[in-house]
């Protein structure tokens, strides 16, 4: 079987570089390894400079319906409030951040690429790849047993432990920062806000973001990893810290979901060889505080389809390719990595909080908070 591309990985990216490759026209094939979707993710905040790509594949307004539309973030010092970035600064029609459970968003991608003739297999694992001057051997396995399929170009979008990458032996260059973070899902007594809410404390951040479905995201900074704490464990850690840091009290019962992290930095060596490329996570990864990772993902699949598509019908030598995507993308990662810094450098505890207290002041002040509404949804990228 032969396509114009193969993709590796159904998630968010893979899914909207499948929808920008059939919109213009290109074969097209998504292997997933997964049969079922997750529910269980941390990728939630859609920028508006990606509502504005989504919009071009026809599924933006879906995303929006579905979502919740934040106008407004919150800043306190502990309980007291400090002031608000105000969204609305935004141009329209997207003056906002828009947050939805990444299953959610992916539902929407693959109804979309299946309108728009895309063939996605799900239960796939790729384990083994070979190419050429001309075009790409893929070795698909499945329960059935092994298929070689061939492809013109083969585009990694498999996530954090990307197999792709792997079989191409290109390392991961980076490091985990000192940086360790608890999460939770949290069903709202009250009526739900559409606000997003940053306390900043001498103990460290703690931040909350609504979700829809009557449900609210809790993430706060912690001194220790937990990533091998149980359910329970962390939702006692987690509803004890938002309680001393803010002032709420979470109800444990209402606690659907936790997850413990540690923020980190990583790009691999190189983002492309031959004809196989890489994209979304399984190129870089960025740390979550900041909600970027998805959204600079499908930056990444918005120039690749460009390149990928040939108005004249010649198509570009992947050399050329690589030289078109790599270094741009690679600056654009880089520079989401150096604002994710800025917002873990401001959640952190200890003796310098005096002076995270006045920045943060600086940043919610009428002269600069235009900039920041741009700065910290990703306007520059």
């Amino acid at each position: 079987m032969t396509s114009n591309v193969i993709i590796v990985g159904g998630g968010p990216i893979g899914l909207y570089l499948g929808c920008l490759l059939r919109n213009k026209g290109l074969e097209c094939l998504i292997l997933e390894k997964r049969v079922e979707r997750s529910t269980h993710s941390r990728s939630i905040g859609i920028h508006p400079p990606a509502l504005r790509q989504l919009a071009q594949v026809g599924i933006a307004d879906d995303l929006v319906k579905r979502g919740i539309r934040v106008k407004e973030g919150d800043g306190y010092l502990g309980s007291k409030p400090l002031g608000s970035l105000p969204f609305s600064l935004l141009p329209p029609p997207y003056s906002f951040v828009l947050t939805l459970p990444q299953h959610e968003t992916e539902s929407l991608l693959e109804a979309r690429y299946i309108e728009l003739g895309g063939r996605l297999e799900k239960g796939v694992s790729v384990t083994g790849l070979e190419q050429d001057a001309g075009s790409v051997d893929v070795i698909a396995t499945r329960s059935s047993g092994e298929e070689r399929l061939t492809c013109d170009w083969l585009i990694g979008c498999d996530g954090r432990n990307s197999t792709v990458r792997g079989l191409l032996s290109i390392p991961m260059l980076g490091s985990s920062y000192n940086d360790h973070y608890m999460m939770g899902d949290f069903e709202e007594a009250r009526e739900q806000s559409a606000r997003a809410a940053i306390h900043l404390g001498s103990k460290g951040v703690v931040e909350s973001f609504p979700l829809g479905h009557g449900l609210r995201r809790w993430v706060a900074r912690v001194e220790q990893p937990h990533k091998s704490a149980t359910h329970a464990d962390l939702v006692g850690l987690l509803t004890r810290h938002v309680q001393e840091r803010t002032g709420v009290t979470l109800a444990h019962d209402a606690c659907i979901m936790t997850s413990a992290f540690t923020a980190e930095r990583f790009e691999a060596k190189e983002f492309a060889s031959g004809r196989v490329i890489l994209a979304g996570d399984a190129a870089h990864i960025i740390s979550p505080i900041g909600g970027q990772g998805m959204n600079l993902g499908w930056l990444d699949a918005q120039l690749l389809a460009e390149l990928l598509h040939s108005k004249d019908g010649v198509a570009l030598k992947p050399e050329a390719i690589q030289a078109a995507y790599e270094p741009v993308r690679r600056r654009s990662f880089r520079r989401a990595a150096r604002r994710a810094e800025l917002n873990m450098w401001m959640g952190r505890s200890g003796w310098l909080y005096p002076a995270r207290a006045l920045m943060a002041r600086l940043i919610l002040s009428r002269p600069l908070r235009g900039y920041f509404v741009r700065l910290f949804t990703m306007q520059d990228l």
